[in-house]
């Protein structure tokens, strides 16, 4: 191979590989979410469940701002049974299209009124669809508010 063909080798493969990069988007949200239909929880009991809709704006690292709305649901796990204290559930959408995301949370406090969680994106439709993703969030409980960061993976 000459120099110039591997010179041009080497470039084309830092533009692939800088193509990569750039495709990854990262982005900060914030979320409001309706007051929660709680399933199965007796006073005193546990594990329960929870199910609500949420609003939130998404901004991109580019700038780039979506609305979207999403349908979830939690269960609380039984005590010292597994790493999270509750896993959750989301179906949502915006301008971007359709995803589904799956998170663990704990309490951050002893009134476990705020909690952090950790979760996957799964695109479903739109430019999403076959993307992936990852986030982390807090949540307020009791305001029905959140916020955190994330990025999606081609």
């Amino acid at each position: 191979m000459t120099k110039k063909a591997i010179r041009w080798a080497v470039i084309v493969l830092a533009l692939i590989g800088l193509s990569s990069v750039a495709a990854a988007q990262t982005f900060t949200f914030t979320t409001t979410s309706s007051d929660q239909t709680q399933i199965g929880m007796a006073p005193g009991t546990g594990p329960g469940g929870s199910t609500w809709t949420s609003e939130g704006t998404v901004t991109f690292a580019d700038g780039t701002v979506d609305t979207t709305t999403a349908s979830c649901l939690s269960m609380s796990q039984p005590p010292n049974d597994t790493i999270f204290a509750m896993h959750g559930l989301c179906d949502g959408s915006g301008a971007m299209g359709g995803w589904t995301s799956i998170m663990g949370c704990n309490p951050m406090n002893d009134d476990s009124g705020r909690m952090t969680c950790v979760g996957g994106l799964y695109g479903t439709s739109g430019e999403l669809e076959g993307r992936s993703g990852g986030f982390n969030l807090v949540i307020q409980v009791g305001d029905g508010g959140a916020q955190g960061t994330g990025q999606w993976y081609d």
